[in-house]
């Protein structure tokens, strides 16, 4: 079970800035999450050639959200309703973190 989930969407928030610091590609990341779901979240950063879904698919292993060497397409996150909610909402959060710590202008 996961501690302190704010922390760590706080602390992975920030190293995603040093992955990217495209404050406009978050959003619209953030958007199509929150909009369309997980898995278009997925294809979405599939199709922008970024590093993102890499660095988030890192983090969540890191953060015990995501199983070691799972990737936010496998099927078990998607028929477990708890592990999807979850993950979405560590994903939102952490997206959000990025976001105002490039607004504040602490981006690496």
């Amino acid at each position: 079970m996961i501690e302190n989930l704010d922390f760590i969407c706080a602390k992975y928030g920030e190293k995603l800035t040093e992955v990217t610091s495209d404050e406009n590609l978050l959003r619209k990341s953030l958007g199509v999450l929150q909009e369309d779901g997980l898995y278009a979240f997925v294809i979405y950063l599939e199709k922008e050639k970024n590093n993102i879904k890499e660095a988030i698919e890192k983090f969540l292993e890191e953060g015990k959200v995501l199983k070691e060497n799972e990737d936010l397409k496998n099927q078990e996150i998607y028929t477990n309703l708890h592990r999807l909610l979850m993950t979405k909402s560590v994903i939102e959060k952490m997206l959000i973190y990025a976001i105002y710590h490039i607004k504040a202008g602490e981006s690496k």
